[in-house]
């Protein structure tokens, strides 16, 4: 794995296999705050100490789920976040990305890098990253998962891109991320291809366009009806 250091100093990765990296260049941290926990509502709501649960779709290398952790510990509102992740980083990868020197997220790094430890296939594990998250990770593929109905507040579309991920994008599996949403619920995700935006359209969401962070016009956000 080759780690690249961001426009705002911060680690992301380059992917071999899909040829892709796991986070903008322009800024690993300032892509994730923006188009998942600020896009999402999560910022909002749990500064107003409203508990939330969060369905991740690719965990990637953990960088939405430990500034999502980061924001419910400083506003101690609980948090419930549920990640799934066909291929888990190693211990080793991560731990060369070195997100312990990023003093917003240092506190929940011992945990999670504890969690990597002995990834399984088709496994669960369950960890406090801090008083006020948990972390329940399934190493599965996302195609084969049992959505629950009505569980999570938000959803993080974070798959790699419809080029190389396209299972992941396509009508069928979008439609079954609309009924796992709360009504009101919200799906954020940094693709805005034309595609996308339909069958998002098409399995109920009412889709917006968002400016998006540096090096990118626009991101989504899709919310379910009330």
């Amino acid at each position: 794995m080759k780690v690249i250091v961001s426009d705002d100093g911060s680690a992301t990765a380059w992917h071999e296999g899909y040829a892709e990296s796991y986070h903008s260049r322009f800024g690993a941290v300032s892509e994730s705050q923006l188009v998942y926990l600020d896009n999402s509502g999560l910022t909002a709501r749990l500064t107003r100490g409203m508990p939330t649960r969060v369905l991740e779709i690719g965990f990637g290398l953990g960088l939405n789920c430990l500034l999502s952790a980061a924001s419910a510990r400083q506003c101690q509102t609980l948090l419930r976040y549920t990640s799934i992740e066909k291929a888990l980083i190693t211990q080793r990868d991560w731990a060369a990305l070195n997100y312990a020197a990023v003093t917003q997220i240092a506190p929940e790094c011992a945990p999670l890098q504890a969690m990597l430890s002995n990834p399984r296939e088709n496994h669960c594990v369950m960890r406090d990253l801090n008083a006020f998250t948990q972390l329940t990770l399934h190493t599965t593929d996302a195609t084969a998962f049992e959505f629950p109905d009505k569980a999570f507040d938000i959803v993080y579309q974070d798959a790699f891109s419809p080029s190389v991920n396209p299972e992941l994008w396509r009508p069928a599996f979008l439609e079954r991320l609309y009924p796992t949403l709360v009504p009101g619920g919200v799906l954020a995700t940094y693709c805005v291809r034309g595609a996308v935006r339909r069958a998002l359209d098409s399995a109920g969401f009412i889709v917006e366009k968002r400016p998006g962070p540096a090096g990118k016009r626009e991101v989504l956000v899709a919310r379910r009806a009330e």
